[in-house]
Parts: structure tokens; sequence; C-alpha cells
């Protein structure tokens, strides 16, 4: 595998699923094109597999690499992550890594800090048709909330992502289903669809969310849009309608990709804004490698 020899310059104004912390629920390192549209449950590819559906990790033959920084406020939480996909090496059983950690400015009025590791496997059942996998996830959090203990446990996602054709695409997905009782880590199942063509994507999710709220079951819609321009600049935009917390979130994004020597890449920066909590928002810096 040839490494990159440029890497890109500009950037990506993008989407991260978060809500508040004073009420515990954190965030998640992600993938650049998953943090921009959010609902990937039925179009993950290469590392965004391993946050949004681990079956999506044997989709495409790639071996990628993501490094990622966040930073959340008010809240004052950073999170510097980095993701890593290979289809390559073994194609009948591909694999994906991330780990997170998490920190919050000394002195913040809720403190944390911690890691978030997962490892992912994905078998494509039939090629280009049918693709089953697995995820593990081990969650490491102190915190400093009388209300929320610290969180140390290891939970699992499982999905599948059939291809009804080239363009159009069904994903199923339950996440953290070892029950960890934190709202980090929410117990969650449910389904998406996915359109793409060559220049334009359109995704939709719908996830019931199992026991984050006291009234039982509440759904999470999402939606996202990719449009490619030139061939060379990707456009993301995306939605989330979270009925669990009440929250709504948009956010956007534009990237530029490079290619050559073999590989490309993206240097990407990230927005998110929470529209009911408007004090609320997330930016982030990430770079995207294709080895």
């Amino acid at each position: 595998m040839k490494p990159i020899i440029t890497v890109v310059s500009l950037a990506t104004l993008t989407i991260l699923f978060l809500t508040n912390l004073a009420v515990g629920q954190g965030q998640v390192v992600d993938n650049p094109r998953g943090v921009a549209m959010g609902a990937l449950t039925a179009d993950a590819i290469g590392t965004s597999g391993i946050i949004h559906n681990p079956a999506g990790l044997s989709r495409a033959y790639v071996y990628q690499v993501d490094l990622v920084y966040l930073r959340n406020d008010p809240g004052q939480l950073n999170i510097m992550g980095v993701n890593i996909a290979d289809s390559k090496s073994q194609p009948v059983l591909a694999a994906g890594l991330s780990y997170g950690f998490h920190s919050t400015d000394k002195g913040t009025e809720f403190e944390q800090k911690g890691h978030d590791a997962r490892l992912g496997f994905s078998h494509p059942a039939i090629p280009d048709k049918l693709h089953l996998g697995v995820g593990l996830r081990y969650l490491e959090i102190e915190r400093s909330s009388e209300d929320l203990e610290d969180l140390e446990g290891f939970t699992l996602d499982v999905g599948l992502i059939f291809s009804v054709s080239k363009g159009f695409h069904i994903g199923l997905v339950g996440k953290n289903l070892i029950d960890l009782d934190d709202p980090l880590a929410p117990k969650q199942a449910g389904g998406g669809f996915a359109f793409t063509g060559d220049a334009v994507t359109l995704t939709t999710d719908v996830l019931m969310d199992l026991n984050r709220h006291l009234d039982g079951p509440k759904p999470i819609f999402a939606a996202g849009l990719e449009a490619l321009l030139g061939d060379t600049i990707p456009i993301r935009v995306g939605y989330t309608n979270d009925r669990v917390t009440a929250h709504q979130f948009v956010g956007g994004g534009l990237g530029f990709i490079v290619r050559e020597g073999g590989g490309n890449g993206q240097l990407m920066l990230a927005y998110r804004h929470n529209l009911t909590e408007t004090s609320n928002y997330t930016f982030g810096i990430g770079l995207t490698m294709f080895l």
C-alpha cells in the first residue's frame, strides 16, 4: 500500500450528534463523513462503519485513516481520536479500529475524561450484495458530576447492509446491545435507506432509543445529503431530530479532495449546531487519508 504523497488543504463544515453534557449525553469520535451527514446506517463505508454500522467495513476495498479533533462549548469538552479501517489485508474479513480520548478543560462545572475504543469486523456474505458486521466497544469515563457515576464496561454493536441494486441500500443495526445503563452508550435499534449515485447520495435513518427516556423507547430521525462537485468537492448536509431529548441539530459541510501517488485525502473543518439549545455547538478539525 502506498502512502499519500500530498495531503490536502481546505475544509468541511459538518455535524456531530450531541446533547447537553449536564444530563450526561456525551460525544463520540466519528469519521468526517459521518459527522457531516449523521444518517449512515445504510451507507456506512470504511471508517464510518466503525461508528454507524459495522457491516460497512467490508463494502469498499480501502485502507483508511482518520485523525479527528472536536471541541464542544459551553461544555468545554475536547475529543481527540483516530479511526482505522482495513479491508485490503483480508477482504473476506474487514477490520476497523477507533480510539477517542475525552477531556474537559480544568475547572469546568462538569468535568470528565476517559477513553472510548472500538473494534469492528465485517464479512461480505454475498459480495457487493450483503454485508454482515459486529463491533465491540470499551468505555472508561471519569466524571465529576454527582448525578452521573463513572462509566467502565464493554458493549456490542451488530449490523447488516443489503444492496437491493447498485444505487439502493437497506441497513439494519443494533447499538450498545450490552446495556451499560449510561446515556453515553444508549441501547438503540433501527434501520435506514440510502440512495447512491455517481454524484449524489441521499440517506435516511430511524433509530429507536430503548432506554434513555423514562416513558420508554423514543425515535431518533436523521437524514443526510451528499453531492460531489467536479469530482473533488463533496458538499454534505444533515439533520437530526432526537425525540429522546427533544433536541434538533443541523449542519453542513464541504471538503477538498486531492488524489496523487495512489492515495488521496481530505483536510476538514467541522461544525454542528443545536437548534434547541442554541448556545451549544461543536467545532472540529479532521484529516482523512486513503492509503
